[in-house]
């Protein structure tokens, strides 16, 4: 009896001298970037270990790189396991899965786990609150999103692009069209290549104070760079025109916009709107905000309907 015990002994040596192979190399995997194998070799430890007596540092590696590939559904489902083990929570755990829950679309518990990653850090970082802002963008509440994006531009280690572009829409969807003015330009600046989006939504800010030439210049601009033809810079750039009195090339735009989305219901409703003012006679100049309002669900606000194209292309 005494040599099968050290049989088997040594054979569980051998196992967990093999599990801890797997797992370093699995970790050398995540830091080098090669996630797609990194899964491999932490599913080879916690196939080993058995899931009930796997590591959170094990579901939590696995976690991280289902996260790094956009595998969000797995990604929670790991994470949770790697929190539900943790002794002490981890700022980075719940900051990781709050963004995943983002990118899932679950908004309300993206915002409760980075609060949780918030407090659990001294001052937070700047990507708790960036996405933080992110999810309460998507809920409407732009007051938090110009303060959370406020505090990611201070904590970062370099002034990024992102966090100025989120902060200048929350400003417009508040009617605050200088700040929003600064902020989308300085988005532009901090750009390494000109997008679309920053000039498409600093046009409707210009839009928005009255200058009408430069709404042009910007959303021609956005027209330019896009690689596919948008509806809304169409849809924009008409209102821009109309509210500037150039009324045959309002018409155009919005002509143009239809023929791109024959079902958009607001540029019908717009185009409708403007030949029923007979807009080739003079017509008193109004606020985009003003006439909008007149003609229906073009626009609900500064951020209605302009998100169709936006949400869907963050990385713009």
């Amino acid at each position: 009896m005494k040599g099968l015990s050290g049989a088997i002994s040594e054979n569980k040596g051998k196992a967990d001298a093999a599990v801890n192979e797997y797992f370093e190399k699995g970790v050398e995997l995540v830091e080098s970037g090669e996630f797609d194998s990194a899964i491999n070799y932490f599913n080879k430890v916690i196939e080993l270990k058995g899931e009930a007596d796997a590591s959170a540092d094990d579901f939590g590696y696995r976690g991280t790189a289902y996260w790094q590939l956009g595998n969000y559904d797995n990604a929670i489902c790991d994470l949770t396991t790697a929190i539900e083990l943790m002794d002490t929570d981890d700022a980075d755990a719940y900051y990781l899965r709050g963004n995943a829950y983002y990118e899932h679309g679950d908004y309300n518990k993206a915002i409760s786990d980075l609060t949780k990653a918030i407090e659990l850090r001294d001052t937070g970082s700047a990507g708790d609150y960036f996405y933080r802002g992110l999810s309460y963008f998507e809920n409407g509440n732009y007051d938090r999103v110009v303060g959370d994006m406020t505090k990611a531009i201070r904590l970062s280690n370099e002034e990024a692009a992102d966090p100025y572009f989120w902060r200048g829409l929350a400003y417009g969807a508040r009617d605050e069209y200088d700040a929003a003015a600064s902020d989308l330009t300085k988005a532009i600046e901090l750009r390494d290549e000109e997008t679309a989006n920053d000039y498409h939504f600093r046009g409707r800010v210009f839009n928005g104070l009255g200058n009408y030439d430069n709404a042009v210049r910007d959303i021609t601009r956005a027209i330019e760079l896009r690689d596919e033809a948008d509806t809304n810079d169409y849809c924009w750039r008409g209102v821009a025109y109309y509210n500037g009195g150039d009324y045959n090339n309002a018409i155009n735009d919005i002509d143009t916009a239809l023929q791109i989305d024959p079902s958009n219901a607001a540029a019908q409703e717009f185009r409708n709107e403007m030949t029923n003012r007979s807009i080739q006679q003079a017509a008193p100049q109004s606020s985009g905000s003003d006439l909008l309002k007149g003609i229906g669900t073009i626009a609900a606000g500064f951020v209605g309907g302009i998100l169709l194209g936006l949400l869907g292309d963050r990385d713009r």
